[in-house]
């Protein structure tokens, strides 16, 4: 298969599994986490979050969070990947749908922004504010929660300071982020109170690509 906007490389050709560092498997994961300073970014989304309501959308660290992963996977289209273990191919997507978990009553639903890498954050917080009204409601649709090829999943509003996210399955990654909390912080030479999450970001791309990730993003 080849063209439009997937392409598949064969798994049994060596230079295809050494070229796109994907491990051969049933998604094994690697749990690579990092804890990243968001202060700064928390000012901005509180500074900017009644002008979104006005909008019609809220905005979150998650809807960052889509933005943020949708640009990576730009620059590392590895992650915009699904095996096919039937067919024995990687396929490599040339577009960034991008699936955000979200808790309902009925468990966790996974509704997917299109082109998430095309959309503002302003439009990317108003689209997920209505699907995730909508899986609520139940009256999402079924084509809201195909074609993801990567995930998002934030526990911060749950609690908890460490998870290992599932990978939905064919995709090859998800990211996952646990609750903020202040932490003590040595900034040119003082302790400061920094806003703290921790993330996860389990592929089955094998770790020195992860790794590359985590340093740009």
């Amino acid at each position: 298969m080849g063209g439009g906007r997937a392409q598949a490389h064969d798994l049994a050709a060596p230079e295809d599994c050494r070229e796109h560092e994907l491990l051969l498997g049933e998604h094994p994961p690697c749990d690579p986490i990092e804890n990243a300073d968001i202060t700064e970014l928390e000012n901005l989304r509180k500074r900017y979050a009644g002008d979104i309501e006005s909008a019609g959308g809220k905005l979150t660290i998650t809807s960052i969070a889509v933005k943020v992963l949708a640009s990576a996977v730009k620059v590392f289209p590895n992650f915009a990947a699904s095996l096919d273990m039937g067919n024995g191919e990687i396929v490599l997507k040339k577009y960034c749908h991008v699936g955000v978990a979200v808790d309902t009553d009925r468990g966790l639903i996974v509704p997917v922004i299109r082109d998430a890498d095309r959309k503002n954050i302003l439009e990317l917080s108003i689209e997920l504010s209505q699907l995730a009204e909508k899986a609520r409601s139940k009256t999402i649709r079924l084509e809201d929660l195909e074609g993801a090829v990567i995930t998002v999943t934030n526990l911060g509003g749950i609690g908890g300071t460490q998870f290992t996210p599932i990978i939905h399955a064919p995709e090859v990654a998800i990211l996952g982020l646990s609750r903020s909390r202040y932490e003590s912080v040595l900034v040119d030479g003082r302790f400061e109170p920094r806003l703290i999450p921790a993330g996860w970001l389990s592929p089955t791309i094998t770790g020195g690509l992860t790794a590359r990730v985590r340093l740009d993003f």
